[in-house]
């Protein structure tokens, strides 16, 4: 008898063996725990850096408006500084465009160890008269000012610059500050800033120097970041 040999013409087959239910479990819980940690770094490597951004907004904005009016203030004849450069918020009513009845215009200029949100320097021309009592020509302002408005979204740092034509330039310095719907086209200096003179941006020291005290606040995801600066500048005379 002849042994016969059967060959199966199927492959073998492979078990596979997948993954039991608690194997994946704590796979997950490895991957969310690994995922949280990378969070957390990247969160906090994102506020670094966009702390340290600010600080460098802010220290070019404090350069900036520091530069700006000690140019300003050097050049300047004389300055006049006002609570506010709008028409609400002066202390007797009423306002230097528009006195109260019976109210000087020169008494809602900000005296010596006063202060206000709004500075204006004042750059003469020739005195072709200097013996009569007539002031020299006003041929220049430049105005700084807190946007401090009720209603404004920001309380921004202002600045305008108005050369004044030749048939006005013996007009009283409030006749030409600008009018405050005009705010909208002076430039931003500081976009976000609060006085600290007990609210107020300018101090009238003496009569003779301006010092100016703010913080410059910007935005972090989390809290608000500020830096301070305190300068005193004083026009040449």
């Amino acid at each position: 008898m002849k042994a016969s040999v059967i060959f199966d013409s199927q492959p073998a087959r492979r078990s596979c063996a997948g993954f039991t239910m608690v194997e994946v479990i704590v796979a997950m819980t490895i991957g969310v725990v690994v995922l949280g940690f990378v969070s957390v770094f990247f969160v906090d490597a994102l506020k670094v850096s966009l702390g340290v951004t600010n600080n460098l907004d802010i220290e070019n904005s404090i350069r900036k408006i520091t530069d700006q009016l000690s140019s300003d203030a050097r050049e300047a004849n004389s300055f006049v500084i006002y609570k506010t450069f709008y028409d609400e918020g002066h202390g007797d009513g009423g306002s230097f465009r528009n006195p109260a009845e019976d109210t000087l215009v020169a008494s809602y200029r900000m005296q010596a160890g006063e202060s206000g949100n709004c500075c204006v320097f004042v750059y003469n021309g020739e005195d072709l008269t200097p013996l009569d009592l007539s002031p020299a020509p006003i041929e220049r302002i430049v105005g700084y000012y807190l946007n401090d408005e009720e209603g404004s979204e920001a309380i921004e740092i202002k600045r305008f610059d108005i050369d004044i034509p030749t048939a006005q330039q013996a007009n009283a310095v409030e006749d030409l500050i600008p009018a405050a719907l005009q705010s909208s086209q002076h430039t931003v200096l500081v976009e976000s800033a609060t006085g600290l003179i007990s609210g107020d941006l300018f101090y009238n020291m003496l009569g003779r120097s301006i010092v100016i005290n703010s913080e410059i606040i910007y935005d972090l995801p989390s809290k608000n970041s500020g830096g301070t600066y305190n300068f005193t500048v004083s026009p040449r005379g």
